[in-house]
This record gives C-alpha cells, structure tokens and sequence, in this order.
C-alpha cells in the first residue's frame, strides 16, 4: 500500500514527510502523489517509536472542506 511504501522510505532513504498531495486516477485504480520533506535531523526530529506497519483498523476517510481528512493508526 502507499502507507507502507512511506514507511519502507522513512527507513531506507531517512526522509520525513511533512505534507503530500495524493490524487486517484478517474478509474479509481492508481494512486499519484507528490511529496514534500525534507532529511530527519535528529536534534529536530523527536523520533520515539520505529512505525512498523499501517493497519486498517480505525481507518478514516471522509470529505473535509475542498479536500479529504484521513486518520490511520500505525503498528509501533
């Protein structure tokens, strides 16, 4: 999934992500996003748990004003 990819990036490129702008194709098959961040500085960057895996559980997605609110809990 695209929340794994993020998190197989944190661990192998040592990026964190501050923002990104995620659009689905008209057929609802291809995720495309674009991502903004910058390299994890750890006198900056608080990192007290390693994200392992995302789940489904408590997934939340729903229309919030122009654009889409998601909420997702992550094994740690």
């Amino acid at each position: 999934t695209w929340l794994t990819e993020l998190i197989v990036r944190l661990e192998t490129t040592h990026m964190i992500y501050a923002r990104a702008e995620v659009h689905v194709d008209a057929a609802g098959t291809r995720l495309i996003a674009r991502l903004w961040g910058e390299p994890i500085d750890r006198a900056r960057h608080q990192m007290d748990h390693e994200v392992k895996a995302a789940t489904r559980h408590a997934l939340k997605v729903e229309p919030a004003g122009p654009g889409w609110f998601a909420q997702v809990l992550v094994d740690v």
